[in-house]
């Protein structure tokens, strides 16, 4: 939504990995010289660690594209397998034939597969990623996997990625035998203040961007929030351009870092204040034995730091999964903040002024109604009359296409638990009919400038098709439109204390 608005090409902090925004700092040009050296030089077995975040895959990634066609490369990105599971899938990876009846069976065949290779002056690379979650006895068989040699050559080179506690792993006393073989290793570390800034005008410029977007003082205060990491990097950036452009800010400043980096901790926060409101009701110290004062004090600031450690990883996670539904579906997402919602009114005064009508008066539950007026929803429930209750689509059976689906947000502006289940029961009716597509329309009302309504319906809207897809739903059978600004009687924009509403309306278009 803001690449107009910075006049960019594509979106610069996406978290997937691109090979045009490659950029590599000092450390991970270092690492990608220690690995390729390894490979070239038949060292056997690599291993490359680091924190979640760092950029291990990206450098993976690197490495793989300075390799030409001699070398032949297989990836396990899940080693949670079984032992029969693991040679079935190294055998279908190096397109060995069939499956294997026995260990003996895929030993010869594999024997040969290598020996043909080596004959052929190519090198075999099998790359295991997450090894952390290897257990003991698959470790045990990619060990002898590396005891096949022809004239005191490898003929294998096994490369281990995985988070430091794979590290701890090797160290282990029955793995000395593995831990012996690792010719070359390489522990990754997060970037520098430096490295950070060059790191953000790099994507920046790939994406298209003509001048700097960032401050020094708001590149400073990324770092500060996510320690150099490059995916917390790319996460925070992104959320500093969206809010920056609703905001409509030039340059993204310190300020809106800070916001940005107090939205992705709030749930913290919120935890933190709840606890200091609570009523103290234990007794004085001074009534307290000391003995029983140490004893708890330790335990219990052990289980409150872990307590927060929890709510601070699941809130960056489902604010990751709004900027990026693909990779992290969760069954809700957040909205933008949106304080005091106003009640919609003067739907009369618009009917008597012959004016289109834009939505319906009540927008306080969900529901799935068919079209009766054109732009009219679903009419109000007569008085004394009890709400009809949200109409469940079925899966299996095409919809009506006159029937629109109306979702509201809360007074905190995010999607209800109707809501949630209207999505999820759509996503079942979209997979089972992939020619079906929709259109999401956002609405917005409030007493600031319609260029800042319009912009919040946008949002509302690309917040469901966001949901979609992460629900496996291909973007290009969703239509979001933002409607026209209700109520909307300022050249300015609303301010925080001014009121709104937000909802969105789903049609079916080929149905």
């Amino acid at each position: 939504m803001y690449l107009s608005y910075y006049q960019l090409d594509r979106k610069p902090f996406e978290i997937t990995t691109d090979p045009n925004f490659l950029w590599l700092g000092d450390k991970h040009k270092e690492a990608l010289a220690v690995l390729r050296y390894a490979l070239l030089d038949n060292k056997g077995f690599l291993l490359l660690t680091g924190d979640v975040g760092t950029g291990k895959t990206t450098l993976i990634n690197a490495l793989l594209n300075t390799l030409g066609q001699e070398t032949i490369v297989a990836t396990i990105l899940d080693p949670g397998l079984e032992k029969e599971e693991f040679f079935s899938f190294i055998g279908k990876a190096f397109q060995l034939g069939q499956s294997f009846s026995s260990k003996g069976e895929f030993i010869i065949r594999f024997s040969d597969f290598l020996n043909r290779a080596h004959d052929e002056r190519k090198k075999v690379l099998l790359i295991i990623d997450e090894a952390q979650r290897l257990n003991q006895e698959l470790l045990e068989e990619i060990r002898l996997l590396s005891n096949i040699e022809k004239q005191s050559t490898k003929l294998i080179n096994i490369f281990f990625v995985g988070q430091i506690e794979f590290n701890s792993i090797i160290l282990e006393p029955q793995n000395s035998a593995l831990r012996q073989r690792i010719s070359a290793n390489y522990d990754l570390k997060p970037l520098s203040a430096k490295e950070t800034g060059k790191y953000i005008h790099h994507r920046l410029k790939v994406a298209g961007a003509a001048k700097p977007l960032f401050k020094p003082a708001a590149i400073r205060e990324v770092h500060r929030f996510s320690n150099g990491y490059p995916r917390l990097t790319n996460i925070i950036c992104d959320r500093a351009l969206v809010t920056g452009f609703i905001n409509e800010s030039g340059k993204i400043g310190p300020k809106i870092i800070k916001e940005c980096a107090g939205e992705l901790k709030l749930q913290n926060q919120k935890s933190r204040l709840k606890k200091e409101m609570r009523p103290d009701t234990s007794p004085p110290a001074t009534a307290r034995p000391a003995s029983v004062t140490r004893a708890r004090s330790p335990f219990i600031q052990k289980v409150m730091f872990t307590i927060i450690i929890l709510l601070m990883a699941t809130w960056v996670a489902i604010i990751a999964s709004y900027f990026y539904p693909h990779y992290f579906p969760f069954q809700g997402l957040v909205a933008p903040q949106m304080d005091n919602p106003a009640s919609l009114s003067g739907e009369e005064d618009r009917a008597e002024s012959a004016e289109p009508a834009v939505a319906p008066k009540n927008i306080d539950s969900t529901q799935t109604t068919p079209v009766t007026t054109p732009g009219i929803g679903a009419p109000e429930n007569p008085p004394g009359v009890k709400p009809k209750p949200v109409v469940i689509l079925n899966p299996q059976v095409m919809p009506d296409p006159q029937m629109i689906l109306r979702i509201a947000f809360d007074h905190s502006n995010e999607l209800d638990t109707k809501g949630v289940e209207t999505l999820d029961n759509l996503s079942l009716v979209l997979q089972n009919h992939p020619h079906l597509e929709i259109s999401v329309t956002g609405y917005s009302e409030s007493q600031g400038s319609q260029r800042y309504n319009k912009k919040m319906s946008e949002f509302t809207a690309n917040i469901v098709k966001g949901y979609l897809v992460g629900k496996g739903i291909s973007s290009q059978r969703i239509e979001t439109l933002g409607a026209e600004a209700l109520h909307s009687n300022s050249d300015t924009a609303a301010t925080e204390n001014q009121k709104n509403l937000q909802w969105v309306e789903i049609q079916f278009k080929n149905s």
